[in-house]
């Protein structure tokens, strides 16, 4: 039995593992084996008014996997895209720091 015939059924919508929700779309080209799809994927979707193109990421702004408000979300074009986005700051303030201890001839210390 499958879908709402299943005594095990919960209405088409679970978090998973990692802390994703994850709604049951069978049809949907992004439906994993067991017809189910990220719901941050969808909502993003409906927000641009067109399917994620290959390679487009959606970001969680608050980082709360499970907020799929589409205020908290934003699509990058590209996995780099999303990476510089993230963490870009935190990279070139460290090297900056790295550069700024080479030039005073100070140690880093760990």
């Amino acid at each position: 039995m499958m879908g709402e015939r299943n005594p095990a059924w919960k209405g088409g919508r679970y978090v998973d593992d990692k802390g994703y929700v994850r709604v049951r779309m069978p049809s949907h080209p992004k439906a994993q084996q067991n017809g189910y799809v990220l719901e941050h994927v969808l909502v993003a979707e409906a927000m641009l008014g067109r399917q994620l193109l290959p390679g487009e990421e959606v970001h969680h702004i608050n980082r709360d996997r499970a907020d799929n408000r589409p205020e908290n979300l934003t699509v990058y074009p590209s996995h780099r895209e999303h990476w510089m986005g993230e963490h870009y700051e935190t990279v070139a303030a460290a090297r900056d720091a790295a550069n700024s201890r080479k030039r005073s001839g100070g140690s880093a210390q760990v």
